[in-house]
């Protein structure tokens, strides 16, 4: 079997992903706003380090709108100034958001077409000494060509990686040099597919995704396969418990194990399986608002 290094670790912000300002009012509070350059939910963290005339302690939040107001310093005395220092911390995601469990997925292939699903190994524990995951659960999905992959679920496009081309060879073992598109659902998962062929994502950073989107076509893998990698995950760890993470660290993330639509019914997916990709409306609307689902109702077609 061929391993495929899912090398998940938890992933913090680059420069400027958010930048957070201050004003001072007239009446002597101050206002901490942030610009969000990035889509999807983040972590943020400020940490208080001088403070005076003012009883505000640690404070965090989870934010997603582009801009806005993280909190107000209000004085103690109104008639002297807030003196303070301050650091930030950010990250992407919601460390342990509530999931349903018995939320479906549809397959991310075409409609009739039968996938053969292997179980994807944790490597990180397997060769590099780490605490294994209980929840680990991860697949990949083996063509015999170039198929287009669908979005399994509604969600937001917030990462893109398009550069690698794949060297295709027999002699591969594991390999994290892979084109992926990571989807950040409304319940805090993400979905990661990984396997694209270079240029072939279709899709763009911030839009909204639906089960059925085009999302890219897969790169061959081997000599005989094409192959999709796929995973479901939330964090577990909140940014103010981060500590720099090496292949030995403990994994920091959860995995969820879905309940996909096949012809066999609504399963979940189990090793060297063959599932056929069937469509299921009221899946595909389950995550819908009102007026997406009116209009579904009148075009699908522009939900492809």
């Amino acid at each position: 079997m061929l391993f495929y290094f899912l090398g998940l670790t938890t992933v913090f912000t680059q420069p400027k992903a958010i930048e957070i300002e201050y004003k001072r009012n007239d009446d002597n509070s101050v206002d901490f706003t942030y610009i969000k350059h990035k889509p999807g939910s983040f972590q943020v963290v400020m940490t208080f380090s001088q403070l005076s005339n003012c009883r505000q302690g640690k404070y965090s939040a989870i934010i997603k709108a582009k801009t806005g107001r993280l909190l107000r310093l209000k004085p103690i005395d109104p008639e002297q100034p807030i003196n303070f220092a301050y650091s930030t911390r950010t990250g992407r995601g919601t460390p342990n958001p509530k999931i349903d469990p018995e939320l479906k997925y549809l397959l991310p292939f075409a409609t009739g077409k039968t996938v053969s699903v292997d179980e994807s190994t944790q490597l990180r524990a397997q060769y590099f000494k780490a605490k294994a995951n209980a929840s680990w659960k991860a697949f990949h999905f083996n063509l015999p060509e170039a198929e287009t992959v669908y979005a399994i679920r509604k969600g937001i496009v917030v990462e893109i990686k398009d550069g690698q081309k794949h060297e295709v060879s027999n002699n591969i073992s594991y390999t994290s040099k892979l084109n992926e598109v990571l989807i950040e659902h409304k319940d805090g998962t993400y979905g990661r597919y990984s396997g694209f062929a270079r240029g072939s994502i279709t899709v763009k950073l911030g839009q909204m995704v639906y089960p059925r989107t085009q999302l890219g076509k897969l790169t061959q893998f081997n000599e005989r396969d094409y192959r999709l990698y796929l995973m479901v995950y939330y964090l577990t760890q909140n940014i103010e418990d981060y500590k720099k993470q090496s292949l030995q660290s403990e994994d920091t993330h959860g995995y969820v194990d879905p309940w996909f639509v096949t012809e066999k019914g609504v399963v979940k997916l189990q090793d060297d399986h063959q599932y056929t990709v069937q469509l299921n409306e009221e899946v595909i609307l389950q995550e819908f608002s009102r007026r997406e689902k009116k209009r579904y109702k009148k075009d699908p077609v522009s939900f492809q």
